[in-house]
């Protein structure tokens, strides 16, 4: 039997979720409201949340404003289907382990960060292009971190002509860095790297940018972080500095929905296929 898919949330990349579940052969549909939330859960047998699954922990919110109870999903799944969403809080999981529902984060695989990586990477870019006044073709970068989003920032950067450093604390991430032909730096050299690049890039989720960098920064450079909450730029030290920070949160459902939409439904498939394997 074919596995019907509910959708619960808000934004464009569920809905192309939705499109590339149908395009599969699978029963799919994007919750709206209109029908009692029992009716349609007890239609499918998976329940697809967003990314993140909630941003306060309690509610999840549709296109028109409408809020879902976390709660209520879980009283009404718990035992019977399965539920996968993105970036589940430690709140989120305990409520679900309270009700007994099988769920998943879809975000948190290896399959899902690697090819999240590519639609991250090209915004970022594009990002760059349009708010800094220079090409990245002979400019001087530096990425933070050497994680899938770094790597595949990096690369990119370095296609494009940019003369690309990479900053990471593990000696065996520079090392890597390095054997790709970057030029790789501990973070106690980072304030003199970036006070000599023309754009920074950071994809660490931890304060690694304050003072001691953004000080040595001029008008003319800028930073986007892609961190995640609760980012990596102190944001209060770069207004004072005059920095330019572009926090760009959740780009691959920003400038690439249709393919963030795929990547989602590609996971989803595979964690759910794991899932019935284990029964």
């Amino acid at each position: 039997m074919t596995d019907r898919f509910l959708i619960i949330g808000g934004g464009i990349r569920l809905v192309k979720a939705c499109e590339a579940f149908l395009s599969r052969g699978y029963e799919a549909s994007v919750y709206n409201g209109v029908i009692p939330l029992k009716t349609a859960i007890d239609k499918a047998d998976i329940i697809l949340l967003g990314l993140p699954a909630s941003k306060d922990d309690i509610n999840i919110e549709l296109d028109d404003g409408k809020k879902i109870p976390l709660r209520d999903i879980a009283a009404l799944s718990g035992g019977r289907k399965i539920v996968l969403g993105g970036r589940f809080s430690e709140k989120v999981k305990a409520l679900f382990d309270i009700y007994s529902v099988r769920w998943a984060d879809y975000a948190a695989t290896e399959e899902f960060e690697i090819l999240n990586a590519v639609p991250t990477a090209e915004g970022a870019i594009q990002i760059a292009m349009e708010e800094f006044p220079f090409t990245l073709h002979k400019s001087r970068s530096v990425v933070t971190g050497f994680g899938k989003v770094a790597k595949a920032l990096a690369f990119r950067l370095k296609a494009l002509g940019s003369e690309c450093s990479v900053v990471a604390r593990n000696p065996s991430a520079r090392a890597e860095a390095e054997s790709f032909g970057f030029k790789a730096i501990d973070f106690s050299n980072l304030p003199y790297e970036a006070k000599n690049c023309h754009i920074l890039f950071n994809t660490v989720p931890a304060m690694v940018i304050g003072k001691n960098v953004l000080g040595q920064l001029k008008p003319s450079q800028g930073i986007i972080d892609l961190a995640s909450k609760p980012g990596g730029v102190d944001l209060d030290s770069a207004k004072t500095y005059g920095v330019n920070v572009v926090w760009a949160l959740s780009l691959p459902g920003k400038v690439a929905p249709l393919t963030a939409g795929e990547i989602i439904c590609q996971t989803a498939c595979n964690i759910a296929c794991d899932l019935r394997m284990q029964n």
